[in-house]
């Protein structure tokens, strides 16, 4: 199991410490190896539940409301009203233009974190996106996914 966290004076976050000791405590007696690493681009396993489970959460929202929409318009709305992935472009006139930012870049930890807001702003209108580790609720979602 992986977590990801920002360090902020020298900690992690309290949910992320919190969810390290239940597993710790899960693992009792055990012999564990515990790896610290500066977080790199998002993973696959990232990237498969963000498609897999929380876009069709999110779209299963939209659909509730009567909106018809795809997973990537999904993404591109989460991106640009949900998580703020929006610059400004100054075109050679000097009007300025917004455009979407791409996430393909972001690392493990920015990636969580959006996860995170997604999650809060979901909750506005009583849809719980589950975590990774919820394996029953990610079958679903993950089996359509992959296959």
């Amino acid at each position: 199991m992986r977590f990801y966290s920002i360090v902020n004076d020298g900690k992690i976050a309290t949910n992320i410490a919190q969810g390290i000791r239940n597993r710790l405590i899960e693992m009792e007696g055990q012999k564990v190896v515990i790896e610290i690493k500066k977080g790199g681009r998002r993973s696959t396993n990232q990237n498969a539940f963000y498609w897999g489970v929380v876009i069709p959460c999110v779209q299963d929202l939209f659909l509730s409301g009567g909106a018809t929409v795809t997973p990537e318009e999904v993404h591109c709305y989460l991106k640009e009203h949900v998580l703020g992935m929006v610059k400004m472009m100054v075109l050679p006139d000097g009007t300025r233009h917004s455009i979407v930012e791409t996430s393909i870049n972001l690392t493990t930890v920015k990636w969580e974190e959006n996860i995170e807001k997604v999650r809060a702003w979901a909750a506005q209108w009583n849809m719980q996106i589950p975590f990774p580790n919820e394996h029953e609720f990610n079958q679903i979602y993950l089996g359509e996914y992959n296959g």
